[in-house]
């Protein structure tokens, strides 16, 4: 395939997902995954506002700002980075007047937790754009009614059961051409996009409640035990028994990745790093214990849950306990 036909066959489909989804008042960008998309944006930018090598990041929530770390501190970029307890407002003020983008996650990647609500990440947005600088927020779902300010980057990222196609939704002030965008593996699927606005990925609704109340006991269940919260994603459970390994869960009842996400299948290297975006992950027990169910695979099997339950309860029976 020509570079020349390359170009124009990614044109023609961000063209044709920006008319079909936003009627060209917002631009959509494909790509093969989000951690391809993030970078593309970042690098983009860096290239296209060269005099502009300040950049700022909230680190919580997100292992896909991770990635770019490095790159930053081979560049020897300035990187000027938001402390979990610092209000947004505050931090944006202390920005410095060459910086070029601000990149932070309004939900926990893992867990699903809402990390920025919809109304201070317009907040958010507003006051960036206001200062003109590129505010990236990385996120999984997209309102196409809500108010695209000139200096916001949406990273729509997939489930954490897949790890394929994301979308980058941007207004025209972003000008910045893409630098490897041509050259992936241009597999998209009509309607693919339409995932990112369904109701099963917004923040509330009485969704889980009922799959919940079946587990026991009740504290076996993230957000009853560490974050009574009900602003999440509505797409999973997580549950945590730190005395049983989730991973060996798992591969007990023969799940896929596309069901459920236990991190204790990752080498403790792997795990030592998530501390750098989420703080829970500094106790590894804890992560270890830690089991994520897909709401899909809830509806294809409605026993799933019961099943899970007996397992941890037979492993804590044998004396199978999590061992790092």
């Amino acid at each position: 395939m020509s570079s020349h036909y390359a170009n124009e066959k990614f044109f023609l489909l961000n063209r044709m997902l920006s008319e079909k989804y936003f009627n060209d008042v917002g631009k959509v960008r494909y790509y093969q995954n989000a951690s391809m998309a993030l970078f593309d944006v970042a690098s983009s930018l860096q290239l296209f506002l060269a005099h502009k090598s300040h950049f700022a990041v909230a680190k919580n929530g997100s292992a896909l700002i991770e990635s770019l770390s490095p790159i930053w501190i081979r560049n020897v970029n300035p990187l000027q980075i938001k402390n979990a307890a610092q209000h947004w407002v505050e931090f944006i003020e202390t920005l410095h007047p060459e910086t070029n983008f601000v990149i932070w996650a309004s939900e926990n990647e893992i867990t699903g937790e809402v990390l920025v609500d919809p109304k201070l990440a317009q907040e958010i947005h507003q006051i960036l754009s206001h200062k003109k600088v590129y505010s990236i927020q990385i996120c999984h779902f997209i309102d196409p009614t809500e108010k695209l300010f000139p200096y916001a980057i949406k990273i729509l990222r997939p489930s954490l059961f897949e790890d394929k196609r994301a979308f980058v939704v941007h207004s025209d002030r972003f000008k910045a051409s893409s630098q490897i965008g041509p050259f992936q593996k241009l597999d998209y699927v009509e309607n693919e996009f339409e995932k990112y606005l369904t109701p099963s990925l917004k923040y509330s609704g009485p969704i889980l409640s009922e799959y919940e109340s079946q587990i026991t006991p009740e504290k076996n269940v993230y957000f009853n035990r560490f974050v009574p919260t009900t602003l999440r994603l509505q797409d999973r459970i997580v549950l945590n028994d730190s005395q049983v390994n989730a991973y060996s869960i798992q591969q007990e009842l023969g799940l896929s990745h596309q069901d459920c996400f236990a991190p204790a299948q990752y080498p403790f290297w792997i795990l030592n790093l998530w501390k750098n975006w989420w703080t829970e992950a500094e106790n590894e027990i804890f992560i270890r214990g830690l089991f994520v169910v897909s709401l899909h695979a809830l509806r294809q099997d409605q026993e799933l849950l019961q099943k899970i339950n007996f397992k941890v309860n037979e492993f804590k029976r044998l004396g199978r306990l999590n061992t790092l």
